[in-house]
């Protein structure tokens, strides 16, 4: 018979990857950056089909913040030295099944030194391969 598999595509940069997980298996998901983890943030974000996006969370080496309805399905993993940052999700489910990306915070620089700004700011530029998307959560 066959099984409906989870269909998980991830983005960075201009790399695609894809994976198919079972339901009730759990995800991970690594993203290879090239900025200071310690620096910027890198929040988490996925797109069902057809839908809009939807925040899961963010992460750098001071804090996280999680979407409250995901906090207990997703965490996020930070290795500073090798630059990685991975998504890892249990329980998935097939609504689970979407775009996963991962980007980059802005930061502003005030004398040579990295400033976080406020949570909001993490959702406004996702990096697409056809341009940049504004989304404002």
């Amino acid at each position: 018979s066959h099984s409906a598999g989870i269909h998980l595509f991830h983005w960075a940069w201009t790399e695609w990857s894809s994976k198919t997980v079972q339901p009730g298996q759990s995800l991970t998901i690594n993203c290879q950056v090239s900025y200071g983890l310690s620096s910027y943030a890198t929040a988490w974000i996925r797109q069902h089909s057809g839908k809009g996006l939807e925040w899961i969370g963010w992460k750098h080496t001071g804090g996280s913040s999680y979407k409250d309805s995901l906090k207990s399905k997703f965490s996020i993993d930070l290795d500073t030295s090798g630059k990685i940052v991975t998504l890892n999700g249990q329980n998935m489910q097939p609504e689970d099944s979407a775009v996963y990306y991962c980007a980059r915070d802005t930061v502003t620089q005030t004398s040579s030194r990295a400033v976080q700004k406020p949570p909001q700011s993490l959702e406004s530029y996702i990096k697409q391969p056809q341009g940049e998307l504004l989304y404002k959560k």
